[in-house]
């Protein structure tokens, strides 16, 4: 048996060798396949190298070119944002200026005394305003009382908003409004006309002036923003008030627009900030052109402000071109930076493919193919150099196993290696030694183990034939235990079952009891009933006493009535006599009654007294009937659990009884093996006097 498993052991040993070979070979293919991977077409070194470069010089290239883009962008923009922005502030201050001539004209008429003097006539008054607004080229003049009755249109205009400004003493500019003539769009200076033509004194009146309704949009007009660009004036609700487009002039709000228009969003977001007074730059959208807009409030205006917009492309052009030339650039660059990197790839690449074709070489155990000699005096030189170095003490310590594993197999364990094993292979050959000083101890521990084996086995055997003889005796004893506890458990049942019966019949006893006690119930409640029937037959009796008594009284008052009479009452008097002889015999008959009645109350009582002691007798023997029961019950319990007790007891003495021959089985079994165990000792001491192990 020992043989064929060491033959065993033997092909095991083999089989692993050569599948740890194949492994190995097929491990060094993979790795060697994965390397020369790197100089094929689909992902050569020479190729990695060269995109490197390019992704580097790519890299550089775009931030720089995007840098230059970006800041060339933020510059145009920063450029385009001054310039649209002092244009609008420009464009505001040019309106503030023509507003201004306007606001002096107005000025120095609120000062003429002829209008404030109330001598004179209206008619001359209406005539020097209509000269002046001729003068001047306005569309009319106008002259209101502090009533707010105008001179010129012979209405009230006391609500309006440029007649209460300037009755407060201020020149105002109104928002614009519909002209009731010429249906144009226009806008209303007021100023105080001042009692005798000085200022700050008495306010007599408003002096009014109306400029031609083309006044601001020729001011628009006159101001040029490249090809595409505009110029617009916008009050304080967002309404245009001038443009060169006249259909928007007081009609378009892009903030209204926004409300049911979302293309109009963007340009609504800026008028809001107009309408705010602020000055600065913005961009938006418009039919998907992008716009730049500038923008400045007007000074001394009711909130009006200038808007300049135009195309942001035509503002961008040398900007465009810029972008253009630097992607030029760009693209010559990376050109020449492809045919740079490649070439130096090349000449990288070259010395490393061929070290990866020696390595391929050694993955296949080529130790002796030399090493291609370096081209270069470089680190690819080095490489090449390094590589021959560790091929040849690669081909020493393989050398070196080889020997020692010969020995090995020979059975020679007393071997010394060389020094061959530096570096890193310094832990290969400690191993070694390791390897082949733990084979001779083992082998020395196998003998001495093998002889405690067999001594071992000895005293097993002999422990075996004790534990047999042993297990022998146990068996007898167990089975006359057996058979004593099948006899009590007999017993122990008879008793459950006659105390069950017993059980049974007590059960029956006290249910006739609780039977006979029900009757007895019964009876009393008749009895009860017959004595109260009794009582009330005692209280009819007494009933028929008074009525003879009633009737013997009526017969006394009868006769003594009869006897008053005389012969007359005779008859009566016969009658009379006749009742009194009937209550006579209803009192006897009464009281011979009630005697009869009384004797049968009184043997009622009695009997009543007899069965209230025998139902307590019942009850006494209901109670102790149950007792009795509880106790045969409790009897009956016990001897079930003794019972089960018992049987439990039986299945464990046969258990043991099954332990023990168990134990008899094994005590042979045990012998046995110690026997195999001596014959397997004294072959594997055979076996490792063959390998020459260290003395020590």
């Amino acid at each position: 048996m020992i043989k064929k498993k060491v033959k065993g052991n033997k092909n095991r040993v083999g089989r692993n060798k050569l599948l740890n070979k194949k492994d190995f070979n097929s491990k060094s293919e993979v790795k060697l396949s994965a390397i020369s991977k790197l100089f094929k077409n689909d992902g050569s070194i020479q190729k990695k190298i060269s995109n490197t470069i390019l992704l580097i010089v790519l890299a550089l290239t775009i931030i720089v070119g995007g840098s230059a883009v970006l800041l060339n962008y933020t510059s145009s923009m920063g450029v385009l944002k001054t310039s649209m922005t002092e244009t609008a502030r420009l464009s505001a201050e040019l309106v503030n200026s023509q507003l201004e001539e306007y606001f002096l004209i107005a000025e120095e008429m609120g000062k003429t005394s002829n209008l404030s003097k109330e001598s004179t006539p209206a008619a001359q008054k209406k005539f020097f305003l209509e000269s002046k607004a001729i003068q001047y080229k306005f569309t009319s003049m106008d002259l209101i009382d502090t009533k707010g009755i105008s001179l010129a249109q012979d209405k009230n205009l006391g609500a309006t908003d440029y007649f209460q400004a300037a009755m407060k003493g201020k020149t105002y500019i109104s928002d614009i409004v519909i002209d009731e003539k010429s249906k144009e769009p226009g806008f209303i200076i007021s100023t105080p006309l001042w009692a005798g033509g000085i200022v700050d004194s008495e306010i007599v009146g408003v002096i009014t002036i109306t400029p031609p309704s083309e006044f601001l949009n020729n001011i628009i007009s006159s101001i040029k923003i490249g090809k595409t660009g505009s110029v617009y004036l916008m009050d304080s609700t967002g309404t245009i008030i001038a443009d060169k487009e006249a259909s928007k002039v007081g009609k378009f709000s892009a903030i209204e627009k926004a409300k049911s228009n979302i293309s109009y969003r963007s340009l609504a977001k800026v008028h809001k900030k107009m309408i705010s007074l602020n000055t600065g730059f913005d961009t938006y959208q418009e039919k998907a052109t992008p716009k730049v807009i500038g923008y400045s409030p007007v000074k001394n205006t009711n909130g009006w402000s200038v808007g300049v917009c135009s195309d942001r492309n035509e503002f961008m052009t040398g900007f465009y071109i810029s972008i253009l030339i630097t992607l030029i650039f760009m693209i010559i660059f990376i050109s020449f930076a492809v045919v740079f990197g490649r070439k130096i790839a090349f000449q990288i690449s070259l010395p490393i493919e061929k070290a990866v074709k020696r390595l391929e070489l050694l993955s296949n155990g080529d130790l002796n193919t030399p090493v291609p000699e370096p081209t270069a005096q470089d680190e690819t030189a080095s490489l090449l150099n390094s590589m021959k170095v560790t091929i040849e003490r690669l081909k020493d310590i393989i050398h070196s196993i080889s020997n020692s594993l010969g020995e090995l197999a020979a059975g020679n364990l007393n071997i010394i290696l060389g020094d061959e094993y530096i570096g890193d292979f310094i832990p290969l050959g400690i191993s070694i030694e390791k390897i082949v000083e733990s084979f001779n101890e083992s082998l020395l521990q196998i003998k001495e183990n093998a002889a405690q084996v067999a001594i071992g086995s000895e005293q097993i055997a002999k422990s075996a034939e004790n534990l047999a003889e042993g297990a022998s005796d146990q068996a007898s004893t167990v089975e006359e235990l057996n058979a004593t506890i099948t006899d009590i458990t007999e017993k122990v049942k008879n008793n459950a079952a006659g105390t069950q019966a017993a059980n049974e019949k007590s059960a029956s006893v006290g249910i006739c009891v609780n039977t006979s006690n029900q009757e007895m119930k019964h009876l009393m409640q008749a009895i009860e009933l017959i004595n109260d029937s009794s009582n009330q037959i005692v209280n009819i009796i007494k009933t028929i006493e008074e009525i003879a008594e009633q009737t013997n009284l009526l017969s006394l008052n009868a006769a003594i009535e009869a006897a008053r009479a005389g012969t007359a009452g005779k008859g009566f008097a016969v009658v009379a006599e006749e009742v009194r002889k009937l209550a006579a015999k209803s009192s006897e008959a009464a009281k011979d009654t009630a005697s009869l009645i009384q004797k049968s109350l009184d043997a009622v009582e009695n009997g009543t007294r007899i069965a209230d002691r025998t139902a307590a007798s019942l009850n006494e023997i209901i109670t102790s009937t149950k007792e009795m029961q509880n106790i045969i019950e409790d009897i009956s319990e016990t001897s079930k659990e003794q019972a089960t007790a018992l049987e439990q007891v039986t299945n464990a003495v046969y258990q043991i009884s099954s332990i023990i021959e168990s134990n008899s089985a094994t005590a042979q079994e045990n012998s046995a093996a110690s026997e195999e165990l001596t014959t397997q000792a004294q072959i594997l001491n055979s076996l490792a006097d063959k390998f020459h192990t260290k003395l020590k």
